[in-house]
């Protein structure tokens, strides 16, 4: 079943960014045009996406 997100998710996307170093309120979610995958490579659609706590940790101490 097609939805208008469906449909609008096949030329953008959303994606989590930072442009520093900090606790997660850093963290921001934008909307992205969808990459085009070059020779080689492939084009993977996630539908969803988590982030266990304890991960984050190391981007505030190693600026990952």
């Amino acid at each position: 079943m097609d939805t208008a997100l469906d449909q609008h998710s096949e030329f953008s996307m959303k994606k989590v960014v930072y442009h520093q170093f900090g606790e997660r309120d850093v963290l921001q979610v934008v909307s992205a045009d969808v990459p085009s995958p070059q020779a080689g490579q492939v084009l993977i659609r996630v539908h969803g996406a988590g982030l266990i706590p304890s991960i984050g940790k190391p981007a505030k101490v190693w600026g990952l």
